[in-house]
């Protein structure tokens, strides 16, 4: 009997528990299920602060990217480089750059062409690892591009809304005054609960749930008090007992209290091509310093209004979180998510950039395996090979290099056949998308047409109404170039065709041994008595084994040689110490289609290399004293200004000849995730 009384009461209490039990890991499933997909698939965002708003063709645009991590704000550097596009309103990239992480900041500049059209362009940037997003989280601003010869349209994103999500009956309302946020509860909702339909309510910021509670029977409305909100987009979720999403709706909160930034001058005014001295006191909400850096633009407010920026702290708090149409949260699939099918990237963080691509018998178009590709920087002298695959694919990985590089793929099959054709992979970038609408833009409007931009477009007006002249028919010999290798040297001896077959020679030895100071001893060819093991063949480094054997008729195809020697050499670095043998065949020039088909040559988007803003300095009487007009539209820009240990940063410029004020713009995200944004005037002394 003891053991029932004891059972039974444990069995009622139990009963009693259940539901309880099942609310909270609901709950609890809720707050996991977002921790969970935030793990497997950490996004990233990324604000592009630029010196300008608008800009007049022929300008350079200098940025600087702040990476930071899409849940906590806090500062990353994972991913190798930043990718930034000019776009044109037919979605054809006007200008690429790629800019690698330095000192732990990603920054760099990108010139517009003077004979860019007027018009509205799409300033885009994007990490590799953020090309798994759709295009709502990349960052991608209209920027005007003026130009007062090449007259065109402004145009406007055309923001399509979304007829389906207004014709849907929402389920709940929110309503909001004085930082209380009222969750009205519809009558069907009320009518589902009244019938023991389990239903709850939850709140997430960046995919941090902050709130998730079960609703309760006869409750009409919930009442929140938005100042405990975190600041951003807040999305709330009405969902069943199965996690299926019922409704919802996004709620945008401002930041309470952020940094404390003290900005103080030397002066209050200043006069012409005068030194102006700025120190800043960062610190947060606590009292305690902030760490990190930030980045600084100086612009004259005579020619760039930077009312229309986007500013980092609306966009990393709600421009990225909010789809085009305004009404989702664009970052993960909801119903997914809390299905527990959670989203993973498709491509990881960039290494290094990949040239890559398949090997393919040039007479049968099949891909060819197990074929020996190399590849050469003409500027690096970087050499690497590999075999293909069974599909016949190779890829060359594990390095970078700058912009401008080109390399030279070679492929070969079995005993030096030279039929193989190596087809390289085109480079695939994001692939934007816009729809957008004309508009005629007024130059004087968007951007002062001053008198220090007229000059720049002089010459391109003139050479623009030039008169033509009349066909002029110029008759004499074609000059044949000598030296066409890429590593041709003035120093270099060359011979050509006509000198190397005269009089006919048995080898590619007899041709060698034709310049002064070559001679062949055994396997090696000697310079100078030296022995040298650097060769070319159409600039793909190759072996005197390789190239010795060359038949008679394969000799006929040979169109010059060029030995260089001593300091000539040394552009191959301690490769070249004795010297090189340059070989170039026929390329179709005299005789027959292109002979070398087993090489390609690609030039792949390489690194931009650093490069300074440079500010005028007024440092001497000399310059002060300067007659040439100084009206910049940037005074200054510094794509990291430091902050000490202290909490303090300073940096200085100087002054124009413009009397109008100056704008200061401070932008940048601390070590701890907390948004630096600061906008302050400096006023000229106005002379009489």
């Amino acid at each position: 009997m003891k053991t029932i009384k004891i059972i039974v009461p444990t069995i009622l209490c139990a009963g009693m528990l259940l539901p309880c039990m099942a609310q909270s890991s609901l709950v609890d499933s809720i707050q996991d299920r977002f921790k969970d997909q935030l793990m497997l698939f950490p996004q990233e965002k990324l604000y592009l602060h630029t010196d300008k708003s608008a800009y007049i063709a022929g300008d350079t645009i200098w940025f600087r990217a702040h990476v930071v991590d899409a849940a906590t704000h806090i500062p990353a550097t994972v991913s190798r480089c930043v990718y930034v596009e000019l776009i044109n309103q037919l979605d054809s990239v006007i200008h690429r750059v790629r800019v690698c992480l330095s000192d732990s900041i990603y920054c760099g500049y990108m010139p517009i062409p003077i004979s860019a059209p007027q018009s509205s362009y799409h300033l885009c940037a994007y990490t590799r690892f953020m090309e798994n997003l759709n295009q709502d989280c990349l960052f991608d601003v209209e920027l005007p591009v003026i130009n007062p010869v090449i007259t065109g349209n402004i145009s406007e994103t055309l923001k399509i809304k979304d007829e389906q999500q207004d014709a849907t009956a929402s389920l709940f309302d929110l309503n909001h005054q004085n930082d209380i946020l009222s969750v009205a509860l519809s009558p069907v909702v009320l009518a589902k609960l009244s019938r023991g339909e389990k239903l709850y309510l939850a709140m997430h910021c960046r995919g941090i749930v902050f709130y998730a509670e079960a609703l309760e029977k006869e409750r009409e409305r919930y009442l929140f008090d938005i100042s405990t909100f975190p600041a951003g987009v807040v999305q709330t979720l009405l969902l069943d007992d199965r996690l299926h999403l019922l409704d919802q709706h996004l709620l945008c909160t401002n930041e309470r209290k952020g940094p404390d930034i003290k900005f103080t001058t030397d002066k209050p005014t200043y006069n012409r091509r005068e030194q102006v001295n700025v120190v800043m006191k960062l610190l947060d909400e606590t009292g305690k310093p902030l760490k990190g850096n930030f980045s600084v633009s100086v612009t004259d407010d005579a020619s760039v209004c930077l009312d229309s920026l986007r500013m980092i702290a609306p966009y990393l708090l709600w421009e990225s979180d909010l789809s085009a149409d305004r009404q989702q949260w664009p970052r993960y699939n909801l119903k997914n998510l809390l299905n527990g099918n959670y989203q993973h990237p498709a491509g990881l963080f960039d290494v290094y950039p990949e040239i890559k691509g398949v090997a393919y018998d040039f007479y049968s178009r099949k891909a060819k395996t197990d074929a020996e590709v190399s590849i050469f920087g003409i500027e690096s002298l970087f050499s690497a090979k590999q075999h293909t695959d069974s599909l016949g694919r190779f890829c060359f990985t594990g390095f970078d290099f700058p912009e401008g590089s080109t390399f030279l793929i070679r492929a070969t099959g079995k005993r030096g056949n030279k039929s193989i054709q190596p087809i390289v992979e085109p480079e695939v970038f994001y692939p934007f998308k816009h729809s957008a609408v004309n508009h005629n833009a007024n130059s004087a409007k968007s951007y002062a047409y001053r008198n220090e931009n007229r000059e720049r477009f002089d010459s391109l007006a003139q050479a623009m109404n030039s008169y033509q002249l009349d066909e002029v028919i110029v008759k004499a010999d074609s000059v044949k170039k000598i030296g066409k290798s890429v590593y041709h040297s003035f120093m270099g001896r060359v011979k050509t065709a006509e000198e190397l077959m005269t009089p006919h020679p048995r080898s590619l030895a007899d041709m060698l041994e034709r310049f002064p100071g070559v001679y062949i001893s055994g396997d090696s060819v000697m310079l100078s008595g030296i022995k040298n093991e650097l060769f070319f063949l159409d600039d793909i480094p190759t072996t005197f084994e390789d190239v010795r054997n060359i038949n008679i008729d394969e000799i006929d195809e040979i169109d010059e040689i060029e030995v260089i020697k001593d300091a000539s050499a040394a552009v191959f670095g301690m490769k070249g110490a004795n010297g090189a043998i340059l070989i170039m065949t026929k390329r179709g020039e005299i005789t027959r289609p292109e002979l070398v088909r087993n090489v390609v040559r690609v030039s792949p988007l390489g690194y931009q290399r650093l490069k300074r803003f440079y500010p005028i300095c007024y440092d001497t009487e000399e310059k002060q004293s300067s007659v040439s007009e100084d009206n910049r539209s940037t005074l200054y820009w510094n794509p990291c200004v430091p902050i000490t240990d202290n909490g303090e940063a300073s940096f200085d410029f100087y002054t124009s000849d413009s009397d109008t004020p100056y704008t200061i713009l401070v932008q940048g995200v601390s070590e701890d995730g907390r948004i630096i944004s600061l906008k302050r005037k400096i006023f000229r002394t106005v002379t009489r």
